[in-house]
């Protein structure tokens, strides 16, 4: 009876296999009409991204074709777009503010540079079938790196700073060639109380994927603003462990930091000459200002501005009035946490020879108006120490010293030969509303000429103190030159040059000038010698500070 059973099963074996196989159903790939993807669905996106406040669009029609007749079959499918199991658009191709596409998705906060991982679907209206691939999308704050915020009066009222945008994008035309794209949005911010001053970025991604800025106003003010918004956060003056020190009217303010793989260091130097100092954790967590100032030594200080520097957890130059001296706020690498230690340095020596910048104790009519880091790195070989220059006045002069630090023990060193003795910028004479550019960048060993011209103003003309990078022959060969700035018809205020290299290679391609009118001046200098105007944007009120977010590398300047 069991071997019947089998009998019967074999018998019926054939007619079940005709059945499955003369199905005229979903089983036939060719009838169902796939698209031809252009990318590799695999392993490749559907990338869509934008920033805040601008269109950003949704297009898939770049990434598939239809085999036969594409407009007859577009009409028989339909799309999705899908985030986190929400559909946030139904469109083969939509524009719309980048806001409110966040809005569809769920989203609180930008994206940042990560994309969020979705799914684009083609969907086959009559059998369901369903066509796949994945979606990268991206959504930038509104401000990013690269960009650049201005601080300036508001237009009418000199006593309110406002802060306005500039971003320099290009665009690249079919034939390879770069076409400019800028864009100059005024007045984002709210009204800030009190007279402009200063600008000053910092990192901090606890605050934003942008960083933050700092505003600064000559009464003393000091405000703290999302970079990617330029909405307020707090009061400087929040940021005190034990409470706002007294008299407390700020100068200035320092950021030594990282990628946030280290803890950050922020000097604070108040109108009467204190410093206060934070450290905060790795990745900016927690750190408040201590509220007592830092102890120099039993000299006292006065300390109102803080010198030039590359990025990173670096040297900081400094200079005391009241002990008329130069100083260092640094740090060291300290082993036993494998993290830094954040201090301040009097810079002395025994040894010093007279001819040398008297830096210990310069002399009593010394007004010292711009401290800077200069590259020694590549253009004079010295990879032990790092080289400072100072501006100054004296004897009725123009003068530059220069001194180095030793890497490893932050002490003082003597410069070499050309460098050693303090020399004049002849037919020039510093002043209180002088303006200042120097590069201390080594990154162009090929093109050293942005640390070979240090820029300053007078009025409205910009002019330049060459050094020839040499041991021997720098202090002979220096020589001054008025820069032939087109467009530049009121008072310099302000000079920083652009860092980015998203479009140019081996150069600080644009330098911008803010104007006491209110005029911001762009200027291609690639070729720094011969710089040309590429636009000219007005505020509406002086323009007291020009910075640029991001671009942080330790090879390029930190303005």
């Amino acid at each position: 009876m069991k071997r019947f059973r089998y009998i019967i099963a074999l018998m019926l074996t054939p007619l079940l296999l005709e059945a499955c196989f003369s199905d005229e159903g979903n089983y036939d790939y060719e009838n169902i009409e796939p698209p031809t993807w252009l990318i590799n669905v695999n392993g490749d996106f559907v990338r869509v991204s934008g920033r805040g406040g601008r269109q950003i669009t949704l297009d898939a029609s770049k990434y598939f074709t239809w085999n036969k007749d594409s407009a007859k079959r577009s009409q028989e499918v339909r799309y999705e777009w899908i985030y986190n199991g929400h559909i946030f658009s139904e469109q083969l191709k939509e524009t719309l503010l980048a806001e409110d596409l966040m809005k569809r998705m769920n989203l609180t906060e930008y994206t940042g540079e990560l994309p969020l991982n979705g799914e684009f679907r083609i969907i086959d209206k009559k059998t369901g079938v369903t066509f796949m691939a994945r979606v990268g999308l991206t959504i930038y704050a509104p401000i990013t790196d690269g960009d650049f915020i201005i601080y300036s009066a508001k237009k009418g009222q000199p006593d309110v700073g406002v802060l306005s945008y500039l971003d320099l994008p290009y665009t690249f035309e079919a034939d390879g060639s770069l076409k400019k794209n800028f864009l100059f949005k005024e007045a984002l911010s709210e009204d800030i109380p009190g007279t402009p001053k200063a600008l000053h970025v910092a990192l901090a991604k606890n605050i934003s994927e942008t960083g933050s800025v700092t505003t600064v106003t000559q009464e003393g003010a000091a405000e703290v603003f999302n970079g990617a918004t330029l909405k307020k956060e707090w009061d400087l003056s929040s940021q005190f462990a034990d409470g706002i020190p007294a008299d407390f009217s700020v100068s200035a303010r320092a950021d030594q930091e990282s990628d946030g793989s280290q803890p950050a260091f922020t000097w604070v130097a108040t109108k009467d000459g204190r410093v206060f100092t934070r450290q905060t954790g790795k990745n900016w967590i927690g750190g408040k200002f201590l509220s007592e100032p830092y102890y120099l030594d039993e000299k006292g200080y006065k300390i109102t501005k803080f010198g030039h520097t590359l990025w990173g957890i670096t040297n900081i130059p400094c200079y005391d009035e009241l002990n008329r001296r130069v100083v260092l706020a640094t740090a060291l690498p300290y082993h036993a946490t494998n993290t830094y230690r954040s201090f301040m340095k009097v810079l002395t020596s025994s040894n010093w020879d007279p001819t040398y910048m008297p830096l210990m104790k310069m002399p009593e009519d010394t007004k010292v108006y711009h401290m800077t880091a200069i590259n020694a790195t590549t253009t004079l070989y010295d990879r032990n120490n790092g080289w400072y220059q100072v501006f100054y006045t004296t004897g009725g002069k123009s003068m530059v010293g220069t001194f180095t630090v030793d890497v490893r023990q932050r002490n003082l060193g003597a410069p070499n030969y050309g460098y050693a003795t303090p020399y004049e910028i002849p037919g020039h004479l510093f002043n209180d509303e002088t303006v200042f550019l120097t590069a201390a960048t080594t990154r162009f060993y090929r093109n050293p000429v942005y640390n070979q011209y240090d820029l300053f103003s007078e009025g409205n003309k910009v002019f330049a103190a060459i050094k020839q990078l040499s041991y021997f022959y720098w202090g002979p060969e220096l020589s001054v030159k008025e820069m032939q700035l087109e467009g530049l018809t009121s008072k310099v205020t302000c000079m920083v040059y652009d860092r980015s290299d998203a479009y140019f290679r081996d150069c600080y391609p644009h330098l911008l000038i803010g104007c006491e009118n209110g005029d911001v001046l762009v200027y291609d200098t690639r070729t720094l010698q011969e710089p040309k105007l590429l636009e000219k944007y007005n505020v509406g009120g002086r323009v007291a500070s020009i910075k640029q977010f991001g671009v942080m590398r330790t090879t390029l300047d930190m303005y």
